[in-house]
């Protein structure tokens, strides 16, 4: 498909992913972040704690792998209850897929610029909410969401042919989101910790 097109859709591939790079960074910073400034908790102390899960999430690309290190470190190092991990994770690792439900608006917006569709506020609002409806149920496992993309598409009238060109780049990306992906099941769980009243936080902040 690549080989099809003209030359200059490396470039528009690479800026794709850079733009795609950049949303889920945003979404983990502003969101998470934010999440965890509002509850009084230092964001940062918990991005350092979490970051070996977040590099194996990404060298990974699969949530699923992903569990036993994110449970481990949630109750030694950021203070969670094992009762609350042993929920909340497995059952983010299935439902909690935000950082797939950005790449597969990311990649509609790109194959749609590509094919020349229009897409109006109502297509973007639509595919906004479809990504978030249909990523619940994607495998936790590499390059799953592309299964469920071509509905996203099909959705707001972008061919679905599309997807046949950014098969070859979706790794990158994947890594990427299943990082982000993991960050949220992580800290979900220490705000429900929090909210049950099991959340040990001279541990996190140790």
């Amino acid at each position: 498909m690549i080989s099809a097109q003209d030359p200059s859709l490396i470039t528009a591939l690479a800026r794709m992913i850079g733009v795609g790079y950049i949303v889920l960074f945003s979404h983990v910073i502003l969101t998470y972040g934010g999440l965890l400034t509002v509850v009084k908790l230092n964001a940062a102390t918990f991005f350092r704690k979490f970051f070996p899960v977040q590099l194996f999430a990404f060298s990974t690309a699969s949530s699923a792998a992903t569990i036993p290190l994110n449970e481990r470190r949630l109750n030694t190092r950021l203070g969670v209850s094992p009762a609350t991990s042993g929920f909340v994770v497995p059952f983010g690792a299935t439902v909690n897929m935000d950082g797939t439900a950005i790449c597969q608006v990311v990649y509609a917006i790109f194959i749609a610029n590509l094919y020349g569709v229009e897409l109006g506020l109502g297509s973007y609002i639509l595919l906004c909410v479809m990504s978030s409806i249909i990523s619940i149920g994607v495998a936790a496992v590499p390059s799953a969401s592309l299964v469920t993309l071509g509905v996203v598409l099909g959705v707001v009238g972008i061919p679905i042919e599309g997807i046949g060109i950014i098969v070859a780049t979706d790794r990158i990306l994947d890594m990427a989101r299943t990082a982000v992906n993991v960050t949220g099941d992580g800290v979900v769980a220490v705000l429900m910790d929090k909210y049950l009243g099991r959340f040990k936080k001279e541990e996190y902040t140790a």
